[in-house]
């Protein structure tokens, strides 16, 4: 979920720039209830630059922001095939935790009509630290992450975006060598003889994320030497299970 809040970010923010036609603006200013707490957006044309600062930010997905991120892209490039944004963390917080780091999106070649389709990357060295200190609680690796935006792509508000994922990501937990992990969501799996989508959905009011049936609906987690766990996301819970099929929430 953090890594799918930096890509909706740094999505909108390119969007964003779009609409104003890639003239430097801001910064703009939106506030919430609580006057201290802040998103600011600032685009310079000359550099192709948009910095979006946060303090005690609820994002679009009720998570708590703090810090900068920074987008990089070319002018007129957004929803072009093959055009990429750079995003760049500094001082990035994610509900207290620190995660530092840098990804891209790369919008990819669709015929006329199909929904927005980008690959996601989340480059090597990427950290997410404990809340409230500065031990590790993972590194993450996304190479070829593929985002489909289902509804929404007609206006700028995250709102009403509904985005698809599936991919691969792997990493080390707490600085372990033996706790390498791979966590894997498939487009599709043939249960049967029958193909199922199997990817994860993203939407308005999702704590975690949906998937478009009950069944099936899993993230899969291999760390070698231990069982295999299935996350499966149900929006107002997570569970998960071993490879003894033991479920707990």
């Amino acid at each position: 979920m953090y890594f799918h809040t930096i890509f909706c970010e740094a999505e909108n923010a390119w969007a964003l720039v779009n609409s104003e036609e890639y003239v430097s603006f801001g910064p703009v200013d939106l506030r919430q209830t609580n006057a201290t707490s802040y998103k600011k957006i600032t685009y310079d044309e000359d550099e192709n630059t948009v910095i979006i600062e946060y303090q005690s930010w609820t994002s679009f997905n009720n998570l708590n922001l703090e810090g900068t991120i920074i987008v990089e892209f070319d002018t007129s490039s957004y929803r072009k095939p093959r055009e990429t944004a750079r995003i760049f963390l500094e001082d990035f917080f994610v509900e207290g935790q620190n995660v530092a780091g840098r990804a891209s999106l790369q919008y990819k070649n669709v015929e006329e009509g199909d929904n927005d389709q980008y690959t996601y990357n989340v480059f090597e060295g990427t950290t997410i630290f404990e809340k409230d200190g500065n031990p590790v609680l993972l590194t993450a690796l996304i190479n070829g992450g593929n985002y489909e935006r289902i509804t929404g792509g007609e206006t700028l508000s995250h709102d009403d975006d509904v985005w698809k994922y599936w991919g691969t990501m792997t990493g080390m937990l707490r600085e372990k060598p033996n706790m390498r992990y791979t966590n894997t969501v498939v487009q599709t799996i043939d249960i049967d003889d029958v193909k199922y989508d199997s990817a994860i959905y993203y939407e308005l009011g999702c704590k975690t994320a949906r998937h478009e049936f009950d069944y099936p609906v899993y993230s899969e987690i291999k760390i070698p030497g231990r069982d295999d766990i299935r996350y499966v996301y149900l929006c107002s819970q997570v569970l998960f299970f071993y490879e003894t099929h033991k479920i707990r929430n």
